[in-house]
């Protein structure tokens, strides 16, 4: 496992090519797995929420792709996406959203190859795999304060214990050199939640919702406004 910090997101974000950005906005968001992006139809967004309703299964000899219901569990995963963000995937209307030139499915192998590559070297990062997006996006949920169960829930582990992988320093901590003097926005964040919503119990029930759309939606969120995917954030559009 293998955690891109802010700086790393940063530099990975501005060598992405153009036309893949919005690819890696949605996965650093959504947190969803190669299958549920590469099956992904604006028609899955309503409101801010997208809805993963399917995932698609890459088969070889010869090349094939098989959909399946659900995500990788085979329920429909619902996960709350930054308003911006939900406008433009919701545009597609039924149409795939990530899909090579000609409408084909992105085979990982070409995406491989073709973008990723290509962008870890323009961008100067090295050890990071297309899944490490994932990693990378679990672990700023956690770190911006949403419960352990919310994170569970949203990145579709069957186990918590899985979740819990990503709160431990050891797992995480090495890789963030510069966290303390970049995600200022984030700590700050994590510990108004912390004061407004004191979980002392995993099943608190609505609080903890109301904690996760805080941590990530509010004002200072990680994906409001003022938070680090946020408009005005570090990798927002109005960012300096």
């Amino acid at each position: 496992m293998r955690i891109l910090d802010p700086a790393e997101y940063d530099r990975l974000l501005a060598a992405f090519p153009d036309e893949h950005k919005l690819w890696l906005r949605t996965a650093i968001q959504t947190g969803c797995r190669w299958g549920a992006l590469n099956e992904l139809r604006g028609s899955d967004v309503i409101g801010q929420t997208v809805c993963v309703n399917r995932t698609v299964q890459e088969l070889h000899a010869p090349l094939r792709y098989e959909v399946k219901a659900g995500a990788k569990n085979g329920k429909v995963r619902k996960i709350k996406v930054a308003a911006d963000l939900a406008a433009e995937l919701a545009a597609f209307g039924d149409a795939r959203i990530f899909t090579k030139p000609e409408g084909d499915y992105v085979a990982r192998d070409w995406f491989h190859k073709t973008v990723w590559v290509p962008t870890l070297a323009a961008a100067g990062i090295t050890g990071v795999r297309v899944r490490d997006v994932r990693h990378t996006a679990i672990s700023y949920w956690v770190h911006a304060g949403v419960p352990l169960e919310n994170v569970r829930d949203r990145a579709g582990h069957f186990n918590i214990s899985i979740t819990s992988r990503y709160a431990s320093r050891s797992c995480i901590r090495p890789r963030l050199s510069c966290w303390g003097r970049i995600s200022a926005r984030i700590q700050h964040t994590c510990s108004a939640v912390s004061r407004a919503f004191p979980f002392s119990s995993p099943r608190c029930g609505p609080s903890r919702k109301d904690a996760e759309d805080e941590a990530l939606f509010g004002s200072n969120g990680l994906f409001g406004s003022n938070g680090l995917f946020g408009s005005n954030g570090l990798f927002g559009s109005n960012a300096a």
